[in-house]
């Protein structure tokens, strides 16, 4: 049996191993992005998000085992008074990490079952998250959950061996 419920104070320790988990994944598939993980670092994050009231850090916990096996970092976001924008309102997740051993097994949906609910009653209009495309398998999960793809960030990894030295003036401009 599992609850959702919101992070407590004394909780902090309980998602450090998810936190680091998550981390180790990927680093491992993006060590060019990923550098080891600063638990100081970490600490000052979850304590900043703890006291925003615009976070949200929801966990779902194993009744049986006393265990949080899962968390969502979220934040809220308005957007208003921008020009070439619609005002909206969202809920930005920020981390969503259910622990190796309970993935597969329903406590993703039910965690992100109680996140949907909880900006139904705040009368959210979307929840936004991003995902690494190498993370296949959360991939998946979000689109079981009915996420789509609403924009796509592309990257090009430069290399100083492809400079092409076609405008000379130009090299020396930005040399000088």
């Amino acid at each position: 049996m599992f609850r959702v419920r919101f992070l407590k104070k004394e909780d902090f320790s309980s998602i450090i191993p998810l936190l680091i988990e998550g981390h180790e994944i990927h680093k491992e598939n993006r060590e060019d992005v990923f550098s080891d993980l600063n638990l100081d670092f970490i600490n000052k994050q979850l304590n900043q998000a703890f006291k925003d009231d615009d976070s949200h850090i929801f966990v779902v916990e194993d009744i049986e085992k006393k265990k949080i096996v899962g968390f969502a970092l979220s934040k809220i976001h308005v957007t208003f008074n921008i020009p070439l924008l619609k005002s909206s309102s969202y809920l930005f997740i920020d981390n969503f990490i259910i622990n190796k051993e309970y993935r597969n097994k329903g406590v993703g949906k039910i965690l992100f079952a109680s996140i949907k609910n909880f900006c139904l009653l705040k009368k959210l209009d979307n929840i936004q998250l991003n995902v690494w495309n190498f993370n296949e398998g959360a991939i998946k999960f979000y689109k079981v959950l009915g996420f789509s793809t609403s924009k796509k960030r592309l990257e090009l990894k430069l290399d100083i061996n492809d400079l092409n030295l076609i405008d000379d003036n130009f090299i020396e401009s930005l040399q000088a």
